[in-house]
């Protein structure tokens, strides 16, 4: 039977799931590991990763989970839209690098950054969707995004509305109905579970990270 691939398939992923060449620019905020709310990320993970058709998933790995604050720049994404106002859309990725490492060091970061759990879905990636904790966090994390945006010349549409997530997986074949029924009970236990035993998580202050591909996000400095 022909498999029904996704979008992910042949950008960010080879149809056996393996990681494809997809090299760009993000910031972002790790999971802090070894907590009491890691390890329940992880487990509700795990569910996922023991289905029987887990193989339609290409998981993240745990020591990756992390939330995107800011989407910069990707290789493949060389649009005016997304692309920074100061550079030119053929910029070679190197030069991408040194200008926006130039400017990242001469933006302030929030020290910490707490967040809401409201809940888990799975759409085309299996997400826990978040929100600021506190009125407080909320305008921390704007102001934040609004002087990235400035600094970097980067603002993609959704700068306003963008919304706050970790990623557990990214879907490579559509389910079929029984599968969607399985995989919505667990959804609804998982949720069940992240509402009752975290109040907030706490994410380490935003970094400035490259990636080859979906499998690590790097400081730049180690690039």
């Amino acid at each position: 039977m022909m498999k029904n691939y996704t979008f992910h398939v042949g950008k960010k992923f080879n149809e056996d799931g393996s990681f494809r060449k997809f090299p760009g620019l993000t910031v972002i905020s790790k999971v802090k590991i070894n907590t009491f709310e890691s390890n329940i990320l992880n487990e509700c993970q795990q569910y996922f990763m023991e289905l029987p058709f887990a193989n339609k998933f290409s998981f993240l790995p745990q020591n990756s989970l992390h939330m995107t604050v800011f989407e910069l720049v990707n290789d493949q994404a060389r649009i005016p839209e997304i692309w920074s106002k100061y550079l030119h859309l053929e910029t070679p990725m190197n030069e991408v690098d040194n200008f926006i490492t130039k400017v990242w060091n001469n933006i302030e970061k929030p020290e910490i950054i707490k967040m809401r759990i409201t809940g888990c879905k799975v759409a085309s990636v299996i997400v826990i969707s978040l929100e600021p904790y506190t009125s407080e966090d909320y305008e921390s994390l704007k102001d934040f995004r609004d002087i990235t945006s400035e600094k970097t010349g980067v603002r993609k549409p959704n700068h306003d509305e963008y919304k706050y997530h970790i990623s557990f997986a990214y879907k490579l074949e559509e389910l079929d109905d029984e599968e969607n029924l399985l995989i919505n009970g667990i959804i609804r236990a998982i949720n069940e579970r992240l509402l009752k035993d975290i109040s907030y998580i706490e994410l380490k202050s935003p970094e400035l990270c490259f990636y080859n591909d979906m499998s690590a996000f790097l400081p730049i400095i180690e690039r």
